[in-house]
């Protein structure tokens, strides 16, 4: 299997692993699946309620794929996403904070190399059940901190 052939299977095993859990459970805890040098690979869940504790994740993310010499990783996790409107001006910080936030699901996976992203947004009946995840990006337009943890 090729580097893209890689990337793409990562995001295809996150993207069945994620949306199973949403439509099962409703969320999803922030998942990683990182690959070793023989091609095994190792699954973990990593909750975090505040800033601090994402960021000791990251950079504990970042150790595990250094002292097993990964090759490939992949991360699946709910998000909140928000758009500036023409002429809008910002008022929020993060998108969780915007006032026409929309829940999505993200899912990134990356080489030492190359990285790829894609999301989707949450839809939800009337009664708050999600019933559909939306595609709408696939790139790397919202580079972020989950995007390459091998530098």
């Amino acid at each position: 299997m090729n580097e893209d052939e890689l990337l793409e299977d990562l995001i295809d095993i996150a993207f069945k692993v994620g949306s199973n859990r949403l439509f099962s459970d409703g969320d999803l805890l922030p998942m990683w699946l990182i690959v070793k040098p023989d091609d095994s690979r190792d699954i973990i869940g990593t909750p975090w309620n505040d800033e601090r504790e994402k960021v000791g994740i990251l950079t504990m993310i970042r150790l595990m794929l250094k002292t097993e010499n990964a090759k490939a990783y992949s991360f699946v996790s709910e998000i909140w996403m928000a758009k500036l409107e023409p002429g809008e001006k910002r008022t929020w910080k993060a998108a969780e904070e915007a006032p026409h936030r929309k829940e999505g699901l993200m899912v990134v996976a990356a080489t030492p190399e190359k990285q790829r992203m894609k999301s989707w947004e949450i839809k939800r009946n009337d009664k708050g059940r999600i019933i559909a995840l939306e595609h709408i990006q696939e790139g790397l337009k919202n580079e972020g901190r989950m995007v390459n943890l091998f530098r």
